[in-house]
């Protein structure tokens, strides 16, 4: 006959007058001191036994102990947690169609707390309000034995945009708001353009915060915009990563607030290994609401690359505009400029002074932007021209065309994602006579090079052409997929491949097709993305006449790009 003997449960004290059996539970020291006094404070050197009962109950139900038994006797208080409840699936009645539980990650089979509820309503009232909907009720109860949760929705009517109470913004007049706003007036409610026209407002220094209320009575919605004056004068300083610059900094000088337009200045430098960097340009407004601007620039440039070095000055007028619909944003820039380079090492003169007309058209949707910081949807497409003429300050015709363009997929529309995939493709082409693409006319900083972070990445910064005087046509693709919130430490694992051509004469590629696929994690750090990626070099269709590629391993590190 076995005969098992139950050891009864070890005591931990955590106090004189308090001991806790069963699972060990960890307290705060703001928690001990409600619970067992504090003997610094003469109205709070003893705790009533009923006090202490009610504050550990609420801290226990906090941590998911909803069965908790005392035991008060011999002038101490013994505390059995009992065990923890995990929410076990989730009812919901009256919630629309289009809002699926199912999509909200990482609530079933979480521990049953009071902050578990909260998220859960927070979550379904944000996807009510981005759905037009700008009043819902939502209120929640939990089984504490089964760890079912049940949720009632009133979803309320739907809400039109069709006023917004402007902030106190004291000298500055209150239309200069206008040029942020992503939304249309008149169109259903989504709060994530309020939200992201509030984040222009800050990124752009007009204000140190901004942020949207709404408040509702008798269920019509009322909209009002809320601001932080701060001074209008700003300076700032970063630093950054990665394999290919190694240290990166950035000292920023702005002026958001010139006149009563509010035009703005800046001014920044910028230093690397490769790129040393000095830019300043005038943003200027000809009326407060103008979405349309006038933009001199001036730039001077040093960059150190594996197939060249250069030093650039640039002078450029860009007058422009930037227009939004409920979806999107379009921002157009064009304007003349003087352009000098000088070829330190590398093919082409030494010397250039060019008279170009550059232009820029740039599509992106709002929740590209809205995401930016933790990409998971949403798309942006730019094309961007410069064009020498002959005779004009030029001893060549050249037209350059470069076509960027990135897609974002949350696949599933889990909320947070599970996966998200992400293409990416840049293409670009300059069009020039036979006599000027000899390599001799064309500096080497006005053409196409392929490799490193930015697009090629098992090949070495801008390693491509291996024979060195850069490509007049490239063409590049890539795909990533990428895993989010199942490991530890908000680690998120990715595999990608990328895929490129080139040319040497304008508008044709070569038989050659570079690729590199290889796999890396994210970690989404309070101070911006970090990424590692390794990445094998291949060569497919090899020429024989062109000077071969040696297959390499390449790793990047990053810290603050994303894909």
């Amino acid at each position: 006959m076995l005969l098992w003997l139950a050891a009864p449960a070890r005591a931990e004290s955590l106090c004189p007058a308090v001991e806790f059996t069963g699972d060990k539970v960890e307290l705060t020291e703001a928690e001990k001191r409600l619970v067992c006094g504090d003997p610094e404070r003469e109205g709070w050197k003893t705790v009533p036994v009923e006090q202490a009962k009610y504050f550990l109950r609420a801290f226990l139900q906090q941590r998911a102990y909803l069965h908790p038994s005392f035991d008060a006797s011999s002038g101490v208080l013994r505390v059995d947690p009992g065990p923890r409840t995990k929410i076990s699936g989730i009812l919901a009645e009256g919630l629309p169609e289009d809002v699926r539980l199912s999509r909200r990650r990482g609530v079933v089979g979480r521990w049953l707390t009071p902050s578990a509820l909260d998220g859960l309503q927070n979550w379904i009232r944000a996807e009510l309000h981005n759905r037009g909907r700008g009043c819902p009720a939502v209120s929640s109860t939990a089984d504490a034995d089964t760890g079912l949760v049940r949720v009632e929705v009133d979803a309320g009517p739907l809400h039109v945009v069709d006023r917004v109470r402007d902030a106190e913004t004291g000298s500055v007049d209150p239309g200069v708001f206008r040029r942020f706003e992503a939304f249309r007036y008149g169109r259903p409610l989504d709060l994530r353009l309020l939200n992201l026209s509030a984040d222009r407002v800050v990124e752009s220094d007009l204000f140190l915060s901004a942020y949207y209320d709404l408040s509702c009575s008798s269920r019509s919605l009322s909209i009002s915009q809320n601001v932080v004056t701060g001074p209008p004068r700003l300076v700032t300083a970063g630093v950054g990563f990665d394999s290919e610059d190694l240290a990166k900094a950035q000292v920023r000088y702005r002026n958001s607030r010139i006149g009563w337009r509010a035009s703005r200045f800046d001014a920044k430098l910028t230093a690397s290994r490769r790129i040393q960097a000095a830019e300043s340009q005038l943003r200027w407004y000809p009326r407060p609401a103008a979405r349309w601007f006038v933009q001199p620039r001036a730039t001077g440039r040093h960059e150190d690359e594996l197939r060249y070095e250069a030093a650039f000055a640039e002078a450029l007028l860009e007058p422009g505009v930037e227009l939004d619909d409920q979806t999107l944003r379009l921002s157009v820039q064009a304007g003349p400029g003087f352009e000098y380079v000088r070829t330190l090492r590398g093919a082409g003169p030494p010397d250039q002074a060019l008279l170009a007309l550059h232009s820029k058209l740039t599509l992106m949707s709002h929740l590209y932007e809205y995401y930016v910081r933790d990409p998971r949807t949403g798309w942006y497409a730019t094309l961007e021209t410069a064009s020498r003429q002959q005779g004009i300050q030029s001893p060549f015709t050249m037209h350059r065309f470069t076509v960027s363009a990135q897609r974002l997929w949350n696949v599933g529309l889990y909320d947070p994602p599970l996966f998200v995939l992400g293409w990416r493709t840049t293409t670009g082409t300059t069009l020039v006579d036979a006599a000027a693409a000899d390599p001799g006319v064309i500096s080497s900083p006005l053409r196409f090079f392929l490799g490193g972070d930015s697009d090629l990445r098992g090949f070495a910064r801008k390693e491509l052409p291996v024979s060195g005087e850069g490509f007049l046509t490239s063409v590049y693709q890539g795909l990533e997929l990428r895993l989010g919130g199942l490991l530890p430490y908000r680690l998120e694992p990715l595999v990608f491949v990328d895929a490129a051509m080139g040319g040497r004469r304008s508008l044709e590629l070569e038989r050659e097709i570079y690729w590199s696929p290889g796999a890396g994690f994210r970690w989404g750090s309070p101070v911006g993305a970090v990424r590692l990626t390794g990445a094998y070099s291949l060569t497919a269709r090899r020429d024989p006449t062109l000077i071969e590629h040696k297959a390499h391993w390449q790793v990047f590190f990053s810290w603050g790009q994303e894909f």
